[in-house]
């Protein structure tokens, strides 16, 4: 587990305090920090690896679809310990193109991520 990772899901998290973080957007992030934004597949084991300890320790929680999850299987999002937000009462789905879909922020954002 590294520091680097750690510190980087705890940032997105923090950076969302009414939401969640979907672990492909602390993928993204780290690859960005490295300078490789096309290469953020490869991070996914470490931040499985990560988010295993925090829920372990108790600083995250990680939730699918509204439902708190023990620990990681499947998909799923993250979020600080306690502090999980129901994602029907933040975000709505709408098409924004033919066979694609994108979620729509009720406070005027998107996010391309879907998973």
């Amino acid at each position: 587990m590294s520091v680097h990772v750690v510190s980087t899901i705890l940032r997105c998290v923090a950076d969302r305090p009414n939401g969640t973080t979907c672990p492909s957007e602390v993928a993204r992030t780290l690859a960005n920090d490295q300078n490789s934004p096309f290469k953020w597949r490869e991070y996914m084991s470490m931040v499985h690896e990560s988010v295993d300890a925090l829920v372990a320790r108790g600083e995250i929680t990680l939730s699918w679809k509204s439902n708190v999850m023990k620990k990681r299987a499947g998909p799923y999002r993250i979020s600080e310990h306690g502090k999980m937000a129901k994602s029907s009462d933040y975000f709505t789905t709408a098409p924004l193109v033919a066979h694609s879909m994108v979620t729509v922020n009720t406070r005027g954002g998107l996010r391309g991520c879907r998973c």
